[in-house]
């Protein structure tokens, strides 16, 4: 058996303890993660199992012959990064990026509210000439849910929620209605003043009290910041990326696949948002590095490598 797990991040309305006992209980001879597997390893260490890393794979995206120009110079979906991740680096990596194509007066498509459908993403990615990101995931990844307690108490205190956390009875049943149902649900339980304790966003004030609760650097952590399907599907599609600066599982590489994004590449970017014809290059060499060699299909047979 054979346990894929994504969205490794720590968080004070998600147990960790729960799921780490929940795999050591179902005792899969091997877990599959997108983190890096030093952090993977560590994570799992006291479940058991064997842990091997699993990255997201590039999808096969149909390139788009016809069209030679994008109609929009920088675009970005995607929701802001919670206070609970510990990490701002996607969050100001875009609105950074953002800024500089609007100071350019370029075409810039941006929101981080509405989601897409797989078929509305590609196209969007496709009509996007850039975007923007960082690694997924948190440089704090914890394997107990001790960092979070003071927290917990502190909402409890406060009386911020009527206890719909991401683990009480009946959520399983909730995220398999339709999406527009969920929604209403939402609506009307807000209007009774109960909130998903996830969605929670405190303003400067009290975040700052809340981050007064707590030292990261206190606990035993490690670093849980890794490539996402996100910036596959960029390069599958054709959007140049402007990423902040970090390893991503060692499988992106800077100005090969994309841009790092700091004061000594604002030349290079500026170049490339003037000459399309550098870009255009640019972008179907990081497609034609990547195709192959971490497809969907090379990533099955790379964890099939390690069963047989």
């Amino acid at each position: 058996m054979v346990m894929f797990v994504g969205n490794e991040f720590s968080s004070p309305f998600l147990s960790t303890e729960l799921r780490l006992n929940l795999i050591s209980e179902i005792s899969p001879e091997i877990v599959a993660s997108q983190l890096p597997i030093e952090c993977a390893r560590w994570l799992y260490e006291k479940t058991g199992s064997r842990v091997v890393e699993a990255p997201p794979g590039s999808p096969d995206v149909k390139k788009d012959e016809t069209r030679k120009v994008k109609r929009i110079d920088f675009g970005y979906r995607g929701f802001p990064y919670p206070w609970y991740l510990l990490d701002e680096d996607r969050n100001e990596t875009v609105e950074s990026v953002c800024a500089l194509f609007q100071s350019l007066s370029k075409k810039v498509d941006i929101s981080f509210a509405q989601r897409f459908d797989s078929a509305q993403w590609f196209q969007f990615l496709k009509d996007s000439s850039f975007t923007a990101s960082s690694e997924a995931g948190s440089r704090y990844v914890f394997r107990d849910d001790e960092i979070w307690k003071p927290v917990q108490e502190y909402f409890l205190s406060q009386h911020k929620f009527s206890a719909i956390n991401n683990d009480a009875a009946g959520m399983n049943l909730l995220r398999q209605l339709p999406g527009p149902l969920k929604g209403a649900l939402k609506k009307v339980s807000t209007a009774f003043g109960v909130k998903q304790a996830s969605l929670f966003q405190p303003d400067s004030n009290e975040l700052e009290i809340i981050q007064s609760l707590f030292d990261p650097t206190k606990y035993e952590y490690r670093d849980g910041k890794a490539i996402s399907s996100r910036h596959l599907d960029a390069i599958a599609c054709g959007s140049w990326q402007i990423l902040k600066p970090g390893r991503y599982n060692d499988i992106l590489v800077p100005d090969i696949h994309y841009t790092p994004w700091d004061p000594m590449s604002l030349p290079e970017i500026t170049e490339l948002i003037s000459n399309p014809e550098i870009l255009q290059k640019r972008t179907d060499q990081a497609r034609e590095n990547l195709g192959h060699a971490h497809s969907f299909a090379a990533r099955v047979e790379g964890l099939l490598g390690t069963v047989r």
